[in-house]
């Protein structure tokens, strides 16, 4: 069960974040173990991010991706890249935030639960 969280300096309009769960979700498939059904997303938008010196409030987003440490641990660099890549783009493609200034960072979990029947870790 991984989380995605986006944060951004812009609006993310309703229908733009239907289309980010859609598509980010079909990507994130590629990542051994990881299925888009149980995938929990938060989007956070008009923040005060500010990116660079010169121009601090030009548009930016990161995406943040907890996956379980033990997933991570099947993962190569190829997989992780080919993600970033798709995640960029898409990131392009509904909010025309530029590539360069849209940042995916990944991190781990070693565990959670939902109820005392679901811990998964």
């Amino acid at each position: 069960m991984p989380f995605i969280e986006f944060k951004s300096n812009r609006k993310i309009s309703d229908e733009q974040q239907v289309i980010l769960r859609e598509a980010i979700g079909r990507i994130l498939e590629i990542i051994p173990g990881e299925t888009r059904e149980f995938t929990v997303y938060t989007f956070m938008d008009e923040l005060r991010i500010n990116f660079g010196l010169e121009n601090p409030d030009q548009p930016c987003v990161y995406v943040s991706v907890e996956v379980f440490d033990k997933i991570m641990e099947t993962v190569d660099k190829n997989i992780l890249q080919t993600f970033l890549r798709g995640a960029k783009e898409i990131v392009y493609n509904v909010l025309q935030m530029p590539p360069e200034n849209t940042f995916v960072y990944f991190t781990t979990l070693p565990m959670m639960a939902w109820d005392e029947k679901n811990i998964v870790g």
